[in-house]
């Protein structure tokens, strides 16, 4: 089954990968980040469903001195799309406005994310510490969370072309850098 898996991932995505305008992919950008939204909204809806039914976590701490430090490494695994900026910068308008927008848009993650995180902890208590997932937590036997779990893969495929890029770049100078430009 993981065969038939891989050779169907391995399908889909090369032909993405062959795109060389990321421009292309504006429009899958925006339904990925629509998607994104609409997930977090559906959780936090589940979130705040359980607070009117149970009231706040059972066994909240300020500082899990036993797992601190993998807050660390999933803090900096959040920014692992960081390597996407600068073939962003490429490709915009007004290269001065950047910063900017950059910063603005890191601030507005880094908000997100621990707005996020906090309210679910909060809420979930110590289920968090024991299911990583959130749609573990809110359970497998709805038909909601499969629906979470769908639009998050779709994001992921919408993604992807993005995500790799930086990547395809690195490889394709070590493999055709003392090459010639075509036309």
């Amino acid at each position: 089954m993981l065969k038939i898996l891989g050779i169907i991932c391995f399908a889909i995505f090369t032909p993405l990968c062959w795109v060389r305008k990321l421009e292309k992919f504006n429009w899958t950008h925006i339904i990925a980040d629509m998607l994104i939204l609409l997930t977090s909204i559906i959780v936090l809806v589940f979130a705040f469903i359980r607070l009117g039914e149970y009231g706040w976590g059972e066994g909240l701490e300020a500082i899990n001195t036993k797992t601190f430090a993998n807050s660390i490494s999933f803090a900096v695994y959040s920014y692992e799309g960081i390597g996407i900026i600068i073939p962003v910068m490429d490709i915009t308008e007004d290269k001065e406005k950047f910063p900017k927008v950059l910063v603005a848009v890191l601030t507005t993650v880094f908000v997100t994310y621990l707005g996020f995180g906090e309210i679910c902890y909060l809420i979930y208590g110590n289920l968090v510490a024991h299911e990583p997932l959130i749609t573990s937590i809110i359970g497998n036997s709805n038909p909601v969370v499969w629906v979470i779990k769908i639009l998050f893969s779709i994001n992921l495929f919408f993604t992807y072309p993005l995500i790799i890029h930086p990547a395809n770049i690195i490889i394709e100078s070590y493999l055709f850098g003392k090459m010639g430009k075509s036309l």
